[in-house]
């Protein structure tokens, strides 16, 4: 199953893929072309991060509502979010429990539950915000980029907590994934950088890109280095860490 968004309904699709059925035909030889591949190295510099937390009453927030699919049509099915027009999802991530998180570009977030056709929207934090990158932790709990503030936030539906991490010197949070150990690795597009945040020691670690680069996702392979896209220079890169232990 594949879960795609749609920025412009705005909504969500499921696309259930059968390989034994659904896949396409080969259509001639793939064409095969050669890649540039430029090396250089980049000198680290450390930054602390500015902390602030909030705190919930989690008895107010929002129980889920039911939300019935908008349309079906093999192998699609959609859902339209009650997010009015100004507003578009940025990213979905699905976790350990088959729920998906939402952001659309405000200081909230929704959960979609596909299963019961339930949708919750919960507030994060107390100031302006267009949330993009979503990373769903092993305990329910979720990571989040804030792509106004340049900022790394955390939230806990369980407990009602919400932290964000300002870290100086950024220009725009875009995708997080995590490392082997917790932290977690982000772009910087507007900084042309590629980060590494501890949240227990409020630390990040900054790796800078040529100018222009602009970075945008992100994924950790299983030696541990972190491949991106640039979003201009037409170029996928990888950033290696000497000693960096494998996945």
């Amino acid at each position: 199953v594949f879960w795609i968004a749609e920025r412009d309904v705005p909504g969500i699709l499921r696309f259930e893929y059968r390989p034994a059925i659904d896949a396409p035909a080969a259509d001639g030889d793939p064409s095969e072309q050669s890649a540039g591949r430029r090396i250089m190295a980049i000198e680290p510099r450390s930054v602390t991060a500015g902390y602030v937390a909030f705190a919930y009453n989690v008895a107010y927030i929002p129980a889920a509502t039911a939300i019935a699919p908008s349309g079906t049509w093999y192998p699609f099915t959609e859902w339209r979010l009650p997010i009015g027009p100004d507003f578009y999802v940025q990213d979905i991530t699905v976790a350990g429990d088959g729920k998906l998180w939402i952001s659309f570009g405000a200081p909230t977030l929704f959960r979609f539950d596909p299963v019961a056709g339930t949708l919750q929207e919960m507030e994060t934090i107390q100031n302006v915000a267009i949330f993009q990158g979503l990373l769903p932790a092993a305990d329910g709990s979720i990571w989040f980029s804030n792509i106004v503030e340049g900022s790394i936030g955390h939230f806990d539906p369980a407990v009602g907590v919400s932290e964000v991490w300002r870290i100086p010197g950024t220009g725009e949070v875009y995708d997080l994934a995590f490392a082997r150990d917790g932290a977690i690795w982000y772009t910087d597009r507007i900084g042309d950088a590629i980060g590494r945040f501890d949240p227990w020691t409020g630390e990040a670690t900054v790796y800078s890109l040529p100018e222009g680069s602009e970075p945008l996702y992100l994924a950790i392979d299983a030696e541990g280095a972190v491949w991106f896209s640039a979003g201009s220079g037409n170029f996928i890169g990888r950033l290696t860490i000497p000693g960096q232990a494998p996945l």
